[in-house]
């Protein structure tokens, strides 16, 4: 499929991309990125799926939300997206904050879901970590942002990673995202998702559809760990652990991902 797919733009001011037919198969970003780094599922994907990436409030060209955001306001955004397209029911992958979408809307909306993929979904986290993230909240919405942001790419990126012809194009696209969000967006999106990673502690039971837990071996935020556990917590949950990536390895190893992805979407449901 081709790469270069027109942009849309709802009554309601999201940005998105779709590509393909068939079953629909919506794609959530993380904090900090954009719909663009969903281009190897989109191309990989909508040869059999009906593939729609979107923008979250405050990224890419979607409106920046004022400082009273809450997880509700996405989810809206969602229904709101899901409705201009004529869209019942999806399977929903989200990455990082977009795992906590993806959930959030499962538990909110059962009815609209077929299956769900979280990726480096961040769960439970300890007192410690959820300071952190309020912190890095503060510190991107001030003009420190730039030195967290080069932090961000050290955490996100070995020295392999960096040495690896096949991989320096994809790191530095990454870079240009992070660099090119909007500060507002990005901060206001980072609070949510600093307050909200233990909102699903307890009520992953309720999620009955089928459900892919997948994470980095090597990502220190969005543990192996914590994907073991909420893959044992729902009522049909599954496991990928990526050996030797990290927290981007959604986006530079597309190709691994890509049969795990075409197997899990073809479970029957029940």
């Amino acid at each position: 499929m081709p790469t270069n797919l027109t942009q849309y733009i709802t009554d309601q001011g999201t940005a998105y991309v779709e590509s393909g037919r068939g079953e629909p198969l919506v794609l959530i970003h993380g904090v900090g990125l954009n719909k663009q780094v969903w281009e190897p599922q989109l191309n990989a994907f909508s040869n059999q799926y009906r593939v729609i990436a979107y923008d979250t409030l405050g990224h890419g060209k979607s409106p920046v939300p004022g400082e009273d955001l809450t997880l509700d306001d996405y989810f809206k955004q969602l229904v709101d997206l899901l409705d201009t397209l004529e869209i019942d029911r999806i399977n929903l992958c989200g990455h990082s904050m977009g795992a906590l979408i993806t959930i959030g809307f499962a538990l909110r909306y059962p009815r609209r879901v077929i299956r769900i993929i979280p990726m480096m979904g961040a769960f439970d986290r300890s007192p410690e970590h959820q300071k952190r993230s309020l912190r890095v909240a503060d510190i991107l919405a001030g003009p420190e942002a730039k030195t967290l942001l080069e932090s961000t790419l050290k955490r996100w990126f070995t020295p392999e990673d960096n040495g690896d012809i096949d991989r320096v194009e994809k790191i530095a696209q990454v870079e240009a995202w992070l660099n090119q969000a909007d500060k507002s967006g990005y901060s206001r999106a980072y609070r949510v998702f600093a307050h909200n990673g233990e909102t699903y502690v307890g009520k992953l039971g309720d999620i009955s559809q089928p459900a892919l837990f997948i994470t980095a071996e090597n990502d220190p935020n969005s543990t192996p760990a914590m994907s073991t556990r909420m893959a044992a917590e729902v009522q049909q949950g599954k496991v990928h652990i990526l050996l030797n990536e990290r927290h981007m390895g959604q986006y530079l190893a597309a190709k691994k991902i890509e049969p795990i992805l075409r197997q899990f979407l073809a479970t029957p449901i029940f």
